[in-house]
């Protein structure tokens, strides 16, 4: 939820699963939560369509851009494969800020070549740390960050020391130890 209030200003349709939702969602008189430092707000300001489990496909086929934040569990372990990368519009984004083992690498990184899947963006990979040789990162339309893509506090100050270490690393003229390549 915490990522539809980030992108309700920006005027977009949000549609969103969840395995299940608690009563108090589904009931848009009973949708007020406790949000980001304390604030309330209601789901239904957020959301504009949601769904469970079952409607992953119906609802990957209806997104411009499907923005995957999952945790890795057994249930989760590759579920955006073939199938569901297939169910999405032909030209749509997969963006995966949440566990790299919930896309099958395979399944996205054919898609991206026959061009089916518009774009990649992930800030998590399938292995860490990932293969800067990895063939997926040779594709133009795909943009990978070194996982720090987090928003607490602590990640902010590690993104902050990663940032300097590469300025400085490329600055000497040394490649950057993060497995940065330039690529495009």
């Amino acid at each position: 939820m915490h990522l539809a209030k980030r992108l309700r200003p920006f005027d977009v349709k949000i549609i969103a699963t969840k395995r299940s939702w608690p009563n108090s969602m589904l009931d848009s008189t009973k949708g007020l939560c406790i949000g980001i430092n304390g604030t309330n707000y209601n789901y239904d300001d957020l959301v504009d369509e949601r769904g469970s489990h079952d409607d992953i496909l119906k609802f990957a086929s209806k997104a411009d851009i499907v923005v995957s934040c999952l945790p890795m569990t057994t249930e989760t372990i590759g579920i955006v494969n073939n199938d569901f990368v297939s169910a999405m519009k032909k030209g749509a984004l997969l963006i995966n800020i949440g566990r790299g083992g919930v896309l099958d690498y395979e399944a996205v990184y054919n898609n991206l070549k026959l061009g089916h899947l518009g774009g990649l963006g992930i800030d998590v990979a399938w292995t860490e740390p990932f293969d800067p040789l990895n063939p997926i990162l040779q594709l133009p339309n795909v943009i990978i960050t070194p996982h720090v893509a987090g928003v607490t506090q602590s990640s902010f100050r590690y993104m902050a020391k990663v940032v300097g270490d590469v300025a400085l690393q490329l600055h000497a003229g040394k490649m950057p130890y993060v497995g940065i390549e330039i690529v495009n």
